[in-house]
């Protein structure tokens, strides 16, 4: 069970960093699709975490090289899986001067180097068991459970009205629209800034 669970959560890491990244470059079917693949992904990620606790709590009390490398790359996958959670229901959006989706996004980058030095430090090689048919059934289960767990987590947040029931399909929230003074002030990611004309300003035809 342990290299099951340490393989699952090495193939659900790069499942939901590459749909996450490829959400950014969409605003239409594609990122919606890509979106639900990746909040698939971090509820499996969250169903492992108890077998992979008792796998990280016996690495630390053996004191293993690099031991606490992996509990800062454990700690930093949660708080983006936390952060995402709360940033698609809307319990909470912004706190101070950073938003859920800036935790979520800025914890997932911090990550990365702890997860390559993770992955060449505690490499595992693939065996044909890998593939048994036991273990296409464990990951069938487990990522049905994840995408039951989503489509239930997102009808409660319809039925409770929660915030997160506002998002778009992108599972952006609209904010300032139509009211210029309320537009945010800065840009996010890949979004252009917009650039008024001289003429525009002044007036000019």
């Amino acid at each position: 069970m342990k290299r099951w669970t340490n393989l699952a959560l090495f193939l659900l890491l790069g499942l939901a960093f590459v749909s996450g990244w490829v959400a950014f470059f969409y605003a239409t079917a594609p990122s919606r699709a890509s979106l639900i693949v990746h909040a698939a992904s971090g509820y499996a990620i969250v169903a492992l975490t108890p077998w992979k606790s008792v796998i990280a709590a016996r690495a630390i009390q053996r004191r293993r090289p690099g031991w606490w490398a992996s509990l800062l790359f454990a700690l930093l996958v949660l708080l983006s899986v936390l952060a995402g959670i709360l940033h698609s229901t809307g319990l909470l959006i912004s706190a101070g001067a950073f938003t859920a989706m800036e935790v979520h996004v800025g914890a997932a980058l911090l990550a990365i180097p702890f997860a390559a030095w993770h992955i060449i430090a505690r490499r595992i090689p693939m065996r044909a068991v890998d593939l048994s048919r036991r273990s296409m059934l464990r990951a069938g289960a487990l990522m049905a459970g994840a995408g039951l767990t989503y489509a239930t987590g997102e009808a409660a947040v319809r039925v409770f009205h929660l915030p997160g029931s506002e998002r778009r399909f992108t599972g952006s929230y609209e904010f300032g629209s139509l009211e210029p003074s309320q537009l945010p002030a800065t840009q996010w990611m890949f979004d252009s800034v917009p650039m008024a004309s001289t003429r525009h300003r002044t007036g000019q035809a």
